[in-house]
């Protein structure tokens, strides 16, 4: 930043070992914007490329809920190559829409039932 604006000597030589890393950039006169944002573009593009794991999940719950979904998702993948009713895939598909419903809370059909029967005695 700020390249519109003369340098001195020992601050220069102080980021001497960074400069290849350094990018010229005057806000005021919009000097190097555009290399800035290609740079920083260019940055994140590889960051992500290099990630072996993309994702963390701090939860144990929601972990639960990723791998039944995973596995629904490929049991459903099973039973399309294998030629399975379409009720069966969809059920698998169900499945793992209602696992994802877990983790950001969305309403089940169950939850609905039980919260219609909950105040209701049956068989008396």
């Amino acid at each position: 930043n700020k390249s519109d604006l003369p340098v001195h000597g020992k601050t220069a030589l102080q980021f001497e070992p960074y400069t290849s890393k350094i990018l010229e950039v005057s806000s005021t006169r919009g000097d190097g914007l555009e290399k800035l944002k290609e740079t920083i573009f260019q940055s994140s593009v590889n960051n992500w490329k290099e990630q072996k794991e993309g994702v963390i999940v701090t939860n144990l719950r929601h972990k639960i809920a990723i791998q039944a979904a995973y596995d629904s998702l490929k049991s459903g993948i099973n039973a399309i190559e294998t030629d399975k009713p379409l009720e069966i895939i969809a059920i698998e598909f169900r499945d793992a829409l209602d696992r994802l419903g877990e983790i950001v809370g969305a309403v089940t059909t169950d939850d609905i039932l039980n919260r219609i029967f909950s105040d209701f005695c049956i068989g008396k």
